[in-house]
């Protein structure tokens, strides 16, 4: 019997067993297959995790350069993917010409059957690899910049920052976003992630998952929320002083802040913990340092004014912005590190696989008499 109670943004239902990630809401805890966060982002790098994440364990000395050796064969995209790109280009948004290049891919592998496991594997592996390639390449083609192409002697985030500008990053920075992608790489049933799950549910492709997968986490309700924090800190907002002026304006009228708030945690986002104390470490500018202390009294006005906590979208701009990475990009960084999450989730559910199809509850009329055309 189908409950006659709907389940708003199915909060609260149950729709699938998982053992990749796990969220605590309650005491602000996220695990990657039983690993707390802090330990991942402070001892791991994005391979390392992206392993953990699609086989379960964390791979011992061989296995991880094995994996490096795969990845690192994955880098170079089709000259023909890249063509694609520059025929949209110029006018695109970022996240779009992610969207583009990926479905492009998938049509190029002519991948069908969902059900190989090993296949999937591989494609897994390709799309890790490629999607720092796709996002710098855009990045290039959508400004007039001169192509940078891949350096496989290189770890991704190095290679990514590498592609971006020409140059070898230092270690700091590399370690940096290495960082940002470990902490972005999974996040339970999320938006995006349940959307992978449902198209392959249907026994699609882990390319079509992943163009679904990029849609939605486009969105400024899910991983664009990051570009729109950084739009409030960055120019709605001049310095500290007019913070509280700010946010009551904003909640006087209704206006919803980003960055703040989650579906799942009632305390702290335990990755915006890690963003947070990452923020003031990279604020070595007076302009950091403005946009750290904007942030920072942003959160405590939210906190005192309506007991909302901070997500993972409030502190991760200060990080994009101390690499030099333009706001425009924030979201196509959410997806290179969410790229092995969805990955992971796409592989799971085909494990134990049964078309998602969650029930509705019918609000309209019944038995209306069909008029013809001339009589309307």
């Amino acid at each position: 019997m189908i409950s006659s109670v709907v389940a708003k943004g199915l909060e609260g239902v149950v729709v699938a067993e998982t053992n990749i990630s796990y969220i605590d809401g309650q005491k602000g805890k996220l695990y990657y297959r039983g690993y707390s966060i802090q330990d991942l982002a402070r001892h791991s790098n994005f391979e390392e995790t992206s392993f953990l994440l699609l086989y379960g364990h964390l791979p011992s000395s061989k296995e991880l350069q094995q994996f490096n050796s795969e990845l690192r064969s994955h880098y170079f995209i089709l000259p023909e993917v890249i063509q694609i790109i520059e025929i949209f280009g110029k006018s695109s948004n970022p996240m779009d010409l992610l969207r583009v290049a990926v479905c492009s891919m998938g049509c190029f592998e002519g991948l069908s059957n969902s059900y190989n496991v090993e296949k999937n594997n591989e494609v897994a592996k390709k799309l890790i690899a490629s999607f720092p390639t796709i996002v710098a390449t855009l990045w290039n083609i959508k400004h007039g910049k001169r192509l940078v192409f891949p350096n496989h002697e290189l770890s991704l985030a190095e290679n990514f920052l590498y592609m971006l500008t020409g140059k070898i990053p230092d270690r700091d920075s590399s370690k940096l976003l290495d960082m940002l992608l470990i902490i972005h790489a999974d996040h339970g049933m999320n938006a995006s992630t349940f959307t992978a799950r449902t198209i392959i549910s249907s026994v699609s492709d882990v390319y079509s998952a992943i163009v679904g997968a990029i849609g939605s986490l486009k969105g400024p309700l899910h991983g664009g929320a990051n570009q729109n924090a950084y739009k409030v800190i960055y120019n709605d907002i001049k310095s500290a002083d007019v913070v509280d002026s700010y946010v009551d304006n904003a909640l006087a009228s209704k206006q919803r802040i980003p960055g703040f708030g989650h579906r799942v945690y009632k305390c702290e986002d335990p990755r915006a913990v890690i963003l947070r104390d990452t923020s003031i470490k990279v604020a070595d500018t007076p302009e950091k340092k403005r946009m750290f202390e904007i942030t920072r009294k942003i959160e405590e006005a939210m906190v005192q004014k309506k007991n909302l906590y901070p997500n993972v979208d409030l502190y991760s701009p200060s990080c994009y912005y101390s690499l030099g990475i333009d706001v425009d990009l924030y979201t196509c960084l959410f997806a290179m590190g969410r790229i092995s999450g969805w990955c992971a989730h796409i592989i799971e559910q085909l494990k134990d696989n049964r078309l998602i199809r969650p029930s509705d509850i019918y609000t309209g009329g019944l038995d209306s008499t069909y008029v013809p055309i001339e009589s309307r």
